[in-house]
C-alpha cells in the first residue's frame, strides 16, 4: 500500500492501538492511527478528517454500531471494521447485517490490511458507481430537455430511447415509438436510407444526410440527420445507434424562397437585355414598315402586308413591354388609389373575361384600401390572375375576389416584406389546382402548363413583376384538385397624393426644315431614323459613335439644329455627349433615344427622349416641336 493510511481507532480495550499499529507496520503500511474514546461523540471528527478506516474495538451494541456505521456513511461511506475476540458470533452477524463491513479476530491481526484494502476499494467503487449514476442522471435531462431530437436504436433493432423533442417531431408518445423498426420512421425513402445507415455503421463511420417523414397528422417535414455507432466498452462493432436530427423545414423553404428569388432576378437581367436588343430590332421593323406604307397607294396590293409587317411589330413592341414588366425595368407612373374602387370599376370587364359556367363572387372592403400603383397595371394584374383562375376551370366553378387591409407580422419576412400594414389582393378559384413541381416555376417567364396555341407564359411572370416593383409580394397555395388561392400583398398607403400626369409633346407646325445630326451605334436603327427624316425634308448627318460626333459637330455645329442621340453607345455614353454639347453649343438641342428601360434616369430632369421602339410620328413631332424651341430663342 502506497498511499499514508488514516485509520480511527475507536476503542477502550488497552493494547488495540499497538496492536494495529504493529500490523501495520509489519504489512509495510505507512498509516496515522488516531484513538477516539468509543463514550464520546466522534461525528465531527468522523466528519472533518479524510479516514480510510474506522476500526470499533469496543464490543458494543447494536445500537452503538449502528451509530458508527451512520457516521462512517455520513462521512462519504468510511468503512467500519468491528475488532472482536472472536466470542460471540451472533454479535458478529448482526454487525455485518447492521453495515460493519469487515469482523478482524484480535488473533487474526493479518486479516486487518486486506479488509481495509478492501474496504478502500469498494468505497472507491461506489464512489464511481455514484458518479457515472450522476453523470448518467445529467445525461438523460440534458437529452430530455435538448431542443434537437435525438434516438437511441438497437443495431439490428428498434429504438430503445427517444427524447421529448423526438417524440413532438415524430407526431407520437414515447411507448409507441419504443421497440420501432427506425426503417420505418422517414418518407418513402426510409428504407433506403436505413440501408446507407448501416452500411455506414458496419464500416464503423458515422453517417449525415436527409430525410423527409411524414407525421401521424399528415404534414411532412425535412430532417438533417446525424448517425452515430455506439461501442459498448471495448467491442469493436457497434451494439446501437444514436442520431441527432434537426427540423430544417422552414430552414429549406426559405433556402428554396431565396434561390427562386436569386434566379427570378437572374431571369430578369437575362430578359432586360434581351428586350433591349428587341427594341432596336422593333424599331427597324416597324419604322420601315411605316414607310413602306407611306410610299404605297391605297390600291396598293402590297400595302395588306405591310400592314400586316407593322401590325406585327406592335404586337412584338407589347410583348417585349410585357418582358420589361417581368423584369421591373419598365418604368411606370404610381399614383395611390383604391384597390377595392378600382376591383369594383373592373367587374363588369372581368365577368366578359370568364365563362359562363364560372361564378364569379367580388366582395368589397369594409374600409378603403389604399394603395401606390400603376393602375394600368394593377388591372393587368388582377386580369391576369382572373384569366389563369378561369383557364383552370374548363368545366366551370366558382371565382372569388376580395381587398382587405391586413397586418403582417413575423412570417412577412418569408414573404421577403417587412412587419407592418398591407392590402391584400386575394384570388381564389375551385379548379384542378397545382402540384408542388408546377408551383416553383409559375412565375417563370415562358413557362405554362397551357396548350403552345393559349398562352405565351407570360401572365403571372409578368404578375411577378408588377407586384415587386410597387414592393409588395405574392403568396400562392394549391393542391392538386382543390383549387388555387393567390394572394397579393402591397404596402398600404394613409391618404390619397395628386397623380401625375405624363407630359404630351405639343402640337407644332410641320416646319420640313432643319439639319439633324443622328448618333446612333446600331446602323439598321440610324438607317431608319435617317430615312424617316429625310423623308419628312430634314437634312440628316451621321455618326455611328460619340468620337464621330465629334469631328461632325466640329466641321458643321453651326447648321446643326437638333441631335438626335442614343443613350448608350461604346465610348462616350449619349448624357456625356450631351453634356459636351451643351457646354460648346449651347443652342443646340438634344433628342434621346433608347431601348434600355433604365435610360431615362441616366439622363438629366425634362431631358428629351423616345423609348424604342417609336412610331415615326412621334420622331418628327420631338425633332419638329424642339426645331421650334430653338427659332423661338433665337427670335427673342
Amino acid at each position: 500500500m502506497r498511499e499514508r493510511l488514516r485509520v480511527l481507532m475507536v476503542t477502550d480495550v488497552p493494547g488495540d492501538v499497538g496492536l494495529i499499529d504493529d500490523e501495520l507496520r509489519l504489512r509495510g503500511a505507512d498509516a496515522l492511527i488516531q484513538k477516539a474514546d468509543p463514550s464520546e461523540d466522534i461525528s465531527t471528527l468522523v466528519r472533518d478528517a479524510a479516514w480510510d478506516a474506522i476500526i470499533l474495538g469496543t464490543a458494543p451494541d447494536s445500537r452503538s454500531i449502528r451509530t458508527h456505521v451512520a457516521w462512517g456513511c455520513d462521512a462519504g461511506e468510511i468503512p467500519l471494521i468491528l475488532l472482536t475476540d472472536g466470542q460471540d458470533a451472533d454479535v458478529e452477524v448482526d454487525a455485518l447485517r447492521i453495515g460493519v463491513a469487515e469482523c478482524v479476530h484480535r488473533d487474526r491481526p493479518y486479516r486487518l490490511v486486506p479488509a481495509i484494502e478492501r474496504g478502500r476499494r469498494e468505497r472507491g467503487e461506489r464512489s464511481h458507481r455514484r458518479t457515472a449514476e450522476a453523470e448518467r442522471d445529467r445525461l438523460v435531462l440534458a437529452l430530455e430537455q435538448a431542443a434537437e431530437p435525438i434516438a437511441i436504436a438497437e443495431r439490428d433493432g428498434g429504438f430503445v430511447y427517444v427524447n421529448r423533442a423526438f417524440e413532438q417531431i415524430a407526431g407520437l408518445d414515447r411507448e409507441t415509438l419504443l421497440g420501432q423498426d427506425p426503417a420505418s420512421f422517414g418518407s418513402t425513402n426510409a428504407s433506403y436510407v436505413y440501408r446507407r445507415i448501416r452500411a455506414a455503421m458496419r464500416g464503423r463511420r458515422s453517417w449525415s444526410g436527409n430525410l423527409r417523414h411524414q407525421r401521424s397528422d399528415g404534414t411532412q417535414i425535412d430532417l438533417q440527420a446525424t448517425v452515430s455507432p455506439v461501442r459498448d466498452g471495448g467491442e469493436q462493432e457497434a451494439t446501437h445507434l444514436v442520431a441527432v436530427l434537426r427540423d430544417v423545414t422552414e430552414e429549406r423553404r426559405v433556402q428554396a424562397q431565396l434561390v427562386h428569388s436569386q434566379k427570378m432576378e437572374v431571369l430578369g437581367r437575362l430578359v432586360g437585355g434581351i428586350a433591349h436588343d428587341f427594341n432596336n430590332f422593333l424599331t427597324v421593323v416597324s419604322g420601315f414598315a411605316e414607310l413602306l406604307l407611306a410610299s404605297l397607294a391605297e390600291t396598293d396590293p402590297l400595302r395588306r402586308h405591310a400592314t400586316e409587317i407593322a401590325r406585327a411589330g406592335k404586337k412584338a413592341a407589347t410583348l417585349t413591354r410585357k418582358l420589361l414588366t417581368f423584369s421591373r425595368k419598365q418604368d411606370f407612373e404610381p399614383r395611390v388609389l383604391d384597390l377595392g374602387v378600382l376591383l369594383s370599376d373592373a367587374e363588369g370587364m372581368l365577368q366578359r373575361l370568364i365563362s359562363a359556367d364560372v361564378v364569379l363572387k367580388t366582395s368589397q372592403p369594409e374600409s378603403p384600401c389604399l394603395v401606390e400603383a400603376d393602375p394600368l397595371q394593377l388591372e393587368q394584374v388582377i386580369m391576369n390572375l382572373v384569366v389563369n383562375a378561369r383557364d383552370a376551370m374548363p368545366g366551370g366553378g366558382r371565382l372569388s375576389i376580395s381587398s382587405e387591409t391586413v397586418r403582417l407580422n413575423g412570417w412577412a419576412t418569408s414573404l421577403g416584406l417587412c412587419e407592418g400594414r398591407y392590402v391584400c389582393l386575394e384570388v381564389s378559384d375551385t379548379g384542378c389546382g397545382m402540384s408542388e413541381e408546377t408551383k416553383a416555376r409559375i412565375f417563370e417567364p415562358f413557362f405554362t402548363t397551357k396548350p403552345m396555341s393559349l398562352g405565351t407564359g407570360l401572365g403571372l411572370s409578368t404578375v411577378y413583376g408588377i407586384v415587386r416593383q410597387c414592393g409588395g409580394a405574392i403568396e400562392v397555395k394549391s393542391d392538386v384538385g382543390h383549387g388555387t388561392r393567390v394572394r397579393v400583398y402591397l404596402p398600404e398607403q394613409n391618404s390619397p397624393a395628386r397623380s401625375t400626369t405624363p407630359m404630351i409633346p405639343t402640337q407644332t407646325p410641320d416646319l420640313r426644315s432643319g439639319t439633324v445630326l443622328i448618333v446612333e451605334d446600331e446602323t439598321p436603327v440610324r438607317d431608319v431614323v435617317r430615312r424617316t427624316l429625310e423623308r419628312h425634308g430634314y437634312r440628316v448627318l451621321e455618326a455611328g459613335d460619340a468620337a464621330e460626333a465629334q469631328q461632325v459637330l466640329l466641321q458643321r455645329h453651326a447648321s446643326i439644329d437638333v441631335a438626335v442621340c442614343d443613350v448608350v453607345m461604346p465610348g462616350l455614353s449619349g448624357p456625356e455627349l450631351a453634356e459636351l454639347v451643351r457646354v460648346r453649343y449651347p443652342s443646340m438641342k438634344i433628342l434621346f433615344m433608347s431601348g434600355y428601360p433604365e435610360s431615362p434616369r441616366l439622363l438629366l430632369r425634362g431631358a428629351p427622349f423616345l423609348r424604342k421602339p417609336f412610331p415615326p410620328s412621334l420622331l418628327i413631332k420631338n425633332v419638329e416641336r424642339l426645331i421650334e424651341e430653338r427659332r423661338a430663342q433665337e427670335a427673342s
